[in-house]
């Protein structure tokens, strides 16, 4: 095992433990679960919902992004790489998850690794200006918010445009794949999934926040969108443990929610990500499995 391998392996279990610690020292576990007690029903399942079709934005967005004129994914499989992707994303330190996707093309798909490689790069350049024109929407929403959509659109629609001169730059092996020429001409489409995307996950934790402890959405807002971009950084913990809740609690904790409810708000919300990515991923993984089983079958049975 290499020093830097050791090291990361030791700085995240001490992020793990350390955790652990301060819940257990601040709130108490039987505390913090009783977040879910706070949140009707009705909530829950609205919130769960808006999650599951961030989720299909994201997959709609992988699935055609691999469109080729000669060649057309089956649409189960790319939303179940994108799930694992997705999981993988949030389980893994450092941001290792992101080796997930140009693999699972690679083994699922049986694409080259330019393609995985290269709709990586373009869906994450997608992610950050998302996240910046969302940020900027929370100093000056809502009175700018029209003018903010436009800017959004206008600064993808740029983007795409230098996409090609960029890419030709590339060496051959990390090269985007044909598919983004299709992608390219469709720019509107690419950044409503992206921003459709990122506005359901951010809706779906506000309604979880402000259901269990009642606040101003702008504070809400600020939290969720600081751990989001932890999430994102290099500087992430295996499952974001840790680095999520701090990213969470500061900007509460500045806009007067208490330490406590913070942290009991953080920790919810986290885990209700972690949960729902996994099941999801582990839910498609059947659906795939079962359909491929029986068109298996089939092809057999004519035989």
């Amino acid at each position: 095992m290499s020093l830097r391998v050791l090291l990361v392996a030791v700085i995240s279990c001490g992020l793990v433990v350390g955790l652990v610690a301060i819940i257990d020292a601040q709130v108490g576990w039987v505390a913090m679960l009783q977040f879910w007690t706070q949140v009707d029903l009705p909530l829950a399942l609205a919130a769960a919902t808006l999650l599951l079709l961030s989720h299909c934005c994201r997959a709609e967005r992988l699935f055609g992004l691999l469109q080729q004129p000669s060649w057309r994914p089956r649409r189960l499989d790319v939303y179940s790489i994108s799930s694992w992707h997705t999981a993988l994303n949030n389980l893994l330190p450092m941001r290792s998850g992101e080796a997930s996707l140009p693999l699972l093309i690679r083994r699922r798909l049986h694409r080259s690794w330019s393609d995985g490689v290269g709709s990586l790069l373009l869906i994450r350049g997608l992610d950050l200006l998302a996240l910046l024109w969302v940020w900027a929407a929370t100093i000056v929403a809502p009175v700018f918010s029209p003018l903010l959509l436009l800017g959004w659109i206008l600064t993808t629609y740029g983007a795409f445009s230098a996409f090609p001169w960029l890419a030709g730059m590339l060496p051959s092996r990390i090269r985007p794949p044909a598919g983004v020429n299709q992608l390219l001409t469709r720019p509107v489409r690419a950044s409503v999934l992206t921003l459709a995307a990122w506005l359901l996950k951010f809706g779906a934790l506000l309604i979880l926040a402000q259901a269990a402890v009642p606040q101003s959405p702008g504070i809400w807002g600020s939290a969720v969108l600081a751990g989001e971009l932890s999430s994102i950084s290099p500087i992430h913990g295996p499952a974001g443990l840790g680095t999520y809740e701090a990213a969470f609690v500061a900007p509460a904790a500045l806009g007067g929610v208490s330490l406590d409810a913070a942290l009991t708000v953080g920790v919810n919300l986290h885990v209700f990500l972690l949960l729902s990515s996994v099941t999801l991923a582990g839910l498609l993984e059947i659906a795939v499995t079962v359909l491929s089983r029986g068109s298996h079958n089939a092809v057999t049975g004519r035989l």
